[in-house]
C-alpha cells in the first residue's frame, strides 16, 4: 500500500508546533521514513542530531541537550522537560 504525506500530517504539525517552541537554534522535522521526530542544532556548536518517536520526547531531548550548550538556553524561554504538549 503507498504512503502519502497527509496520513502524517499530525506529525507534521507537531513538528512545525515544537519548532516554534524551540526557536532558531535548532531544525525540527518529522521523518517519515524512520517514523520519529528529529532536530538538528544550528548553532556554532557540532552536536550529534536528536530523534524521538514524540514529540513531547523530542522537546525533553532538546531542553537536556541545551543544558550542556554554551549559553544554556538563553535563547528561548526556559521551561519544564515537559512543557510541549501537543493539542490534538
Amino acid at each position: 500500500m503507498a504512503w502519502n504525506a497527509e496520513e502524517d500530517r499530525c506529525q507534521y504539525e507537531d513538528a512545525y508546533r515544537l519548532k516554534q517552541v524551540v526557536g532558531v537554534r535548532w531544525l525540527v522535522m518529522w521523518g517519515p521514513g524512520s517514523r520519529g521526530f528529529w532536530a538538528f542544532h544550528q548553532g556554532p556548536v557540532v552536536v550529534p542530531p536528536l530523534s524521538a518517536p514524540t514529540a513531547p520526547q523530542l522537546h525533553d531531548a532538546i531542553d537536556h541537550m541545551e543544558r550542556w550548550l554554551p549559553g544554556g538556553g538563553v535563547h528561548r524561554p526556559a521551561g519544564p522537560p515537559s512543557s510541549f504538549h501537543p493539542p490534538f
